[in-house]
C-alpha cells in the first residue's frame, strides 16, 4: 500500500468514527495551502469521489492578511479547488495590531471557520493537524506548565461553537507524520504554498519547532518522540478516567439543576 492509499485509509477510518454525529450535512475542510492541508485536501477529494465522506465537501481558506504574499496563497487554494471541482470560500481577516500574537491569530481563524461553517450548513470541520503538531503541542504545554488535559495533546475531535452553530472539529491526521504528507505531495507532483510566517522566530511556537525540537532530537534521537508520545497517551488515558468519573458523579448525585445552579450530594462518596 503506497503512502496516499494509507492516508486515505487513515482519514476514512477516523471520519467513520463520527459520521453518526454529523448526519449528511456539508463537510468543511480548512486549507491553508501548505503541505499538510494540501495533502488532506487531495485525500478528502478522493474520498468524496468514492462516496466515503459523510456529506458534500466544501473548502475554506483563511487569509490572515499579515504577510505580503497572502493573497497569492489564497489564489493558489482557489485554483487548486477549481482543478478538483470543489466549492471554496476565502475569508480575509483584519487585525487592529500590526503584529497580532499567536493566540489572537488562532482565535480569529477558528471564529472565521465557524462563521463559514454556519453559512454553508456544515456540521463537520476538518483540519490538517498531524503527529508532529501533536508532539510539538505537548512539549510546548510542558514548558509552559499544564495538567493532564494539556499533556494529553491535541484531541482528535471536539465540539466548537454554541447553540445551532456548533460544529464538530475533527483532525484525521493526528497519527500521520509530516514526512508522510510531504511524500504524498511529492508523488502527486504538487507544490504547496508554505506560509512564510512559519519561519518567523518572533513567534514562540516557531522557535520551538525550528530550534528547540531539532536540538533535542539531535541529542536524544528518536527517544524524544517516544517520550512525548508516552506522556500524551498516559495523560489522555488519565484524563478520560477523570472525565468518566466526573460524569458518573454528576449523573448520580446532582440535584435541583437550573441554568445557574446545581447541588451535589457527596455524602459517603469515599465508600463507593
Amino acid at each position: 500500500m503506497d503512502s496516499f492509499a494509507r492516508l486515505l485509509d487513515a482519514c476514512s477510518r477516523c471520519l467513520c468514527r463520527y459520521e453518526n454525529l454529523v448526519a449528511e450535512r456539508t463537510v468543511l475542510a480548512a486549507v491553508s495551502g501548505g503541505t499538510d492541508s494540501t495533502a488532506l485536501l487531495f485525500a478528502l477529494a478522493r474520498l468524496q469521489a468514492e462516496g466515503r465522506l459523510p456529506g458534500p465537501l466544501h473548502v475554506c481558506h483563511i487569509d490572515h492578511g499579515v504577510r505580503p504574499d497572502s493573497r497569492e496563497t489564497a489564489q493558489h487554494v482557489v485554483d487548486l479547488c477549481d482543478r478538483l471541482d470543489l466549492p471554496v470560500t476565502v475569508r480575509r481577516l483584519q487585525f487592529a495590531q500590526v503584529r497580532p500574537n499567536e493566540d489572537t491569530l488562532r482565535q480569529a481563524r477558528y471564529d472565521a471557520l465557524q462563521e463559514v461553517a454556519a453559512q454553508v450548513s456544515a456540521s463537520l470541520l476538518i483540519t490538517a493537524h498531524h503527529a508532529d503538531d501533536n508532539l510539538e503541542t505537548v512539549l510546548f504545554r510542558m514548558l509552559r506548565g499544564t495538567g493532564p488535559r494539556g499533556l494529553a495533546g491535541i484531541p482528535e475531535a471536539r465540539w466548537i461553537g454554541h447553540g445551532q452553530h456548533r460544529v464538530l472539529l475533527v483532525r484525521p491526521l493526528l497519527r500521520t507524520r509530516r514526512s508522510t504528507l510531504e511524500n504524498v505531495l511529492q508523488k502527486l507532483g504538487e507544490r504547496p504554498h508554505e506560509d512564510s510566517t512559519n519561519q518567523d522566530r518572533g513567534y514562540a511556537r516557531n522557535r520551538l519547532r525550528l530550534d528547540t525540537i531539532p536540538a533535542l532530537r539531535k541529542s536524544l534521537g528518536i527517544g524524544l518522540d517516544v517520550a512525548l508520545m508516552t506522556v500524551a497517551s498516559t495523560a489522555r488515558a488519565a484524563n478520560e478516567i477523570l472525565e468518566a468519573q466526573g460524569l458518573r458523579i454528576l449523573s448520580q448525585r446532582a440535584h435541583h439543576r437550573t441554568a445557574w445552579r446545581v447541588e451535589l450530594d457527596l455524602r459517603e462518596l469515599d465508600a463507593e
